[in-house]
């Protein structure tokens, strides 16, 4: 992969700002389709497209093809941090949440801006363990 994401060397157009000024939260990924015009914003392969979305907020950040839809999760530092930073929705002012057709609209993770230590107090599954831990089993 190069060193920069390969939607930083397309071009935004007037007509696809005027789109995504007009677009809602439902047509953001319309828009992208558009604009990437079937291209990967990561690789820049034209491929079977896939939206990716931030995980912590909800929101769409682009379209990534399979394979690198499927890598983004352990990437850090490089093209992947400028990805993350500055989005293909960032370019084009698009702001929308990530729609799955079962679930609806993503939600924020209200644990993101929590410290570890925060995070853990709020976490069912520690607070579960921490009940079971203050119980004891029984045996002593």
């Amino acid at each position: 992969m190069a060193q920069r994401p390969a939607y930083l060397r397309w071009r935004i157009e007037p007509r696809h700002l005027v789109m995504a000024r007009s677009a809602d939260e439902e047509d953001a990924d319309r828009v992208l389709a558009k604009w990437q015009r079937g291209y990967c914003a990561m690789c820049g392969y034209r491929d079977h497209l896939q939206i990716d979305h931030d995980h912590d907020t909800g929101l769409i950040r682009g379209l990534l093809c399979v394979s690198c839809n499927k890598v983004e999760p352990n990437q850090a530092g490089g093209p992947w941090e400028v990805y993350r930073r500055r989005p293909p929705v960032a370019l084009l002012g698009l702001r929308a949440r990530y729609n799955q057709i079962i679930f609806g609209f993503a939600e924020p993770n209200p644990m993101s801006n929590l410290s570890d230590a925060e995070w853990l107090d709020q976490d069912p599954s520690y607070l579960v363990a921490a009940a079971i831990a203050e119980v004891g089993t029984g045996d002593e």
